[in-house]
């Protein structure tokens, strides 16, 4: 698919951001930066605003500045209530996950809320209690809009995206969006315990 690269994104559509891995970048990078602190002994400095809030901030002017269009950001309802977890028959939907979260820290639920908080009160906001941001941005995509996404379950969707790390813009057709949804039924996906097509 023809891909050209923009210094500003102006294209007159909606942008629509799969924002799931957002917060989960910016709550790793404050767990890293909590780590980093305590190996070197410092102790907290009080800051003007929440640390959360400033990575926040620094990642929305790093990954999203250039892109001068609407941007609707997509945040996934709980997991256990969603569409696919109901879908589910022969393995628990994400069942393979380990309950333990090797980043957790104190207050990184609070930090969470505060970056969907914070992205809610500045822009557009879409979050459904019982659909993934995926299926939410999937199903709004149009001729009239593009995707922002790192998730490979989106090449399902044929279209505009835009690879906002190499602020590249580029299509994927119907046919190569049919193919990949084909691809992954075979192989199913072990990440979110979906089981492919035995032998």
């Amino acid at each position: 698919a023809p891909v050209y690269s923009p210094s500003v994104l102006e294209s007159g559509k909606i942008a629509l951001f799969d924002a799931d891995f957002f917060k989960y970048i910016a709550t790793h990078r404050r767990f890293k930066e909590i780590e980093a602190n305590e190996k070197a002994g410092k102790i907290p400095i009080f800051e003007k605003e929440l640390p959360i809030l400033r990575i926040t901030k620094h990642m929305v002017s790093e990954w999203l500045l250039k892109i001068k269009d609407p941007i609707i950001f997509c945040f996934s309802g709980s997991s256990k209530n969603t569409l696919r977890a109901g879908c589910a028959i022969e393995k628990e939907y994400k069942g393979n996950r380990n309950t333990v979260d090797k980043y957790d820290y104190d207050g990184k639920f609070q930090d969470i809320f505060t970056i969907m908080s914070y992205i809610k009160d500045h822009y557009m906001f879409l979050l459904f209690d019982d659909l993934e941001a995926d299926d939410v941005v999937a199903a709004l995509q149009c001729e009239n809009t593009y995707i922002i996404s790192k998730d490979k379950d989106l090449k399902q969707i044929p279209g505009s995206h835009y690879d906002f790390e190499k602020r590249d813009i580029y299509e994927i057709s119907q046919e190569e969006a049919f193919k990949n949804l084909c691809y992954q039924l075979l192989i199913g996906d072990s990440t979110d315990c979906i089981v492919g097509l035995r032998g």
